[in-house]
């Protein structure tokens, strides 16, 4: 089988539907076609996304002339049309856009060829700024067919790999070209050709300030897979080569690069059953294509073609389209999406009477595919373009403690212990109930199953995602006190020491009155006498401070000392007393008639007193003044005899007055 029949087939396997209906994941969120003008088909090959507007290339085909013209569409992100435009060079065809945006401008770059003449192609590459054209390149060396398959845009240079063919050899080379971005001028180009290479549709990748390029070779009656690695100046690096065996042909259709691995996808065509079944590779970049795993998938009939076709990684999961029909009939559309390690996550195929799909990009979350549809692809032919955005789902489970806590996502509130929600991949703002009171008992968010504590938070949304929102329990602690402050009121964590106090264990009221702390008390029953206390909290609890009255007596007395005074607990007993009752005076004894109060009032005549306090008081020991007879008496008979000594000493007669001594002799 040479490259003729490989080329038919694969334009062949190219073709299938995709759905309208709205299937769990993924999800077709809107599919719409670009009619062409009477007498015209249209159909997309490739597919790149801006920031602003979905861009896509193929060839507009007039059914009588069999013209084919190169196509750009431009859409914007709900599918509506901002530009169908038909550039103007005939016989051209686009097969592989890349775009960039450069200071608010969007440029475009479409590969793909032109027929000079029948069965001669050249390279043909066309920028666009703003969908308008700015320059075109064609060219072509010797080769019969001359074509351009995909390019990648790296600083100001544009690389494009390609296949030319030499009629005199009868051999496809690979090429690979640099051109200028700004006018596309063509820089150099190299040719590779160990053997007869299959590069209709092979891809270009730059990777760490590589360029890699795979495609497919004839060997031994087999078409294996090449990835050829070149410098950024075109210093063929390295080569790698896979082969599957005799009579196996591999044909790529689409290739990606992530970490040391290269992953491919196309179809494997077994030329002996007349069937091609879709295939999957990673291969490990080293000295050669080590395979690490290989998946398969397709209808086991004879003349079925089962392939896989443009592949993107998103996400580190691989999503590719492809399709499943039988010989010139187009019956079903596949996407699939699959782990880096092989894994299939799903796939789905879809029922269309025709829908040709080519080209894969993934957005902003999103999945955009571009293509044809119609209602046939032969005799005659009746399609159009057409772009489809596909939305893959994801299932969001939320748990939270019971049926009283509710969560929203985005405005849709559910209340209980779970709530479920069916997903756009992506972004999502999730709340929960921030905190839940009754009877001091409190419930409050404390953070996500993840780890995270942000409520409202945002979840990224890339699989099933089941998350606990996790709550504390608090619990209230009442404390009361009638006097002085007490501190340590207030919510405590489950578990969590909680410490009360009073600031003073004695308060003075005035007025000789005063309370003083005596213990705290937890429903009636005294737990502490200390003026702090600690403890844990397990349950909502009401301290109250128990404080104890006192008053003060005071005692007073003129006369004698007086006992009694102080403070005293309101309800004791008080005693006071003087220590005598009589002080004997000269004339007059004092003697203890009772006790008076603060109202004047006498309210006891004993010397000692007792009494109940129920309030501050003041007692003031009651004195009389009573003549001392004994006193008396004895002072009159003191006068008495002092008055006779007096009479007596009045009736003696007076002595003769002495005589002073004679004076001293003369000297």
């Amino acid at each position: 089988m040479r490259l003729g029949s490989i080329f038919l087939a694969s334009i062949t396997v190219l073709l299938l539907t995709l759905p309208l209906t709205s299937e769990a994941f993924p999800n077709v969120e809107w599919q719409e076609t670009y009619a062409s003008p009477i007498g015209f088909v249209s159909e997309l090959y490739s597919i790149a996304v801006t920031s602003k507007h979905i861009y896509a290339t193929g060839y507009m085909y007039h059914v009588d002339s069999r013209q084919r013209d190169l196509l750009l569409l431009v859409a914007n992100f709900d599918g509506s049309l901002v530009e169908k435009r038909r550039v103007g060079v005939v016989n051209t065809r686009g097969r592989s856009i890349k775009v960039e945006e450069v200071n608010g401008d969007e440029y475009a770059y479409v590969i793909g060829y032109r027929i000079t003449s029948p069965h001669v192609y050249s390279f043909f590459l066309v920028a666009f700024k703003n969908a308008e054209k700015i320059w075109v390149k064609e060219w072509k060396k010797i080769g019969k067919y001359e074509y351009g398959s995909d390019l990648a845009i790296y600083g100001d240079r544009i690389y494009v790999v390609g296949s030319r063919y030499y009629s005199s050899e009868k051999i496809h080379k690979a090429v690979l070209a640099c051109l200028r971005k700004s006018d596309g001028e063509l820089l150099w180009e190299r040719e590779w050709a160990d053997y007869d290479v299959f590069f209709y549709n092979a891809k270009i990748m730059i990777y760490k300030d590589a360029i890699y390029l795979v495609g497919g070779i004839f060997k031994n009656d087999e078409l294996d897979i090449i990835v050829l690695k070149y410098s950024l100046d075109g210093i063929l690096l390295s080569s790698y080569e896979y082969s599957a065996g005799n009579n196996i042909y591999l044909i790529p259709h689409g290739a990606a690069i992530h970490g040391s691995y290269v992953y491919v996808s196309g179809e494997i065509w077994e030329s002996k059953i007349g069937r091609s079944r879709a295939m999957l590779y990673c291969f490990e970049l080293g000295s050669s294509l080590k395979k690490i795993w290989e998946k398969t998938y397709g209808e086991d009939v004879y003349y079925s073609y089962n392939w896989f076709g443009d592949l993107k990684i998103y996400r580190d999961h691989i999503y590719v389209v492809g399709g499943i029909s039988k010989l010139l009939q187009y019956a079903k559309g596949i996407l699939a999406k699959y782990d880096l390690s092989g894994n299939r996550k799903w796939l789905k195929t879809y029922n269309e009477s025709v829908l040709r799909t080519s080209g894969l990009q993934i957005h902003d979350d999103k999945i955009y595919i571009c293509g044809s549809k119609g209602t046939s692809y032969y005799n005659p032919p009746d399609y159009d373009a057409m772009l489809m955005q596909v939305v893959e789902y994801f299932s969001l489970k939320v748990t939270t403690p019971g049926a009283d806590y509710w969560v929203d996502v985005e405005g849709d509130k559910k209340s209980g212990p779970s709530a479920e929600y069916l997903l756009p991949m992506g972004m999502h703002e999730v709340q929960v109930e921030d905190e839940i009171e009754d009877n001091g008992v409190k419930h409050y968010f404390k953070q996500w199953s993840d780890g995270v504590t942000d409520n409202p938070r945002t979840v990224e949304l890339y699989e099933d995602t089941e998350l606990e929102a996790q709550y504390g329990t608090q619990y209230y602690v009442t404390v009361d006190t009638a006097y002085s402050t007490a501190s340590g009121e207030g919510w405590y964590d489950e578990g969590e020491t909680a410490t009360i106090s009073v600031a003073e264990t004695q308060v003075d009221q005035g007025n000789d009155t005063r309370r003083i702390f005596q213990s705290w008390k937890l429903d009636g029953t005294v737990v502490s006498t200390d003026q702090s206390y600690s403890f844990t909290v397990n349950e909502p609890q009401a301290y109250t401070a128990e404080w104890k009255t006192q008053y003060y007596v005071r005692v007073y007395t003129d006369y004698s000392t007086a006992s009694g005074e102080g403070w005293y607990d309101k309800g004791s007993v008080a005693t006071v007393s003087v220590a005598e009752t009589l002080i004997q005076g000269i004339p007059f004894n004092k003697v203890f008639k009772g006790w008076r109060d603060q109202t004047g009032a006498i309210v006891a005549s004993q010397q000692t007193y007792s009494f109940t306090v129920d309030t501050a008081k003041t007692l003031t020991a009651v004195w009389e003044d009573e003549l001392n007879l004994i006193a008396v008496a004895g002072i009159g008979a003191v006068v008495a005899v002092v008055a006779a000594a007096i009479l007596l000493m009045k009736r003696r007669k007076p002595a003769a007055p002495a005589y002073p001594p004679p004076p001293p002799p003369p000297p």
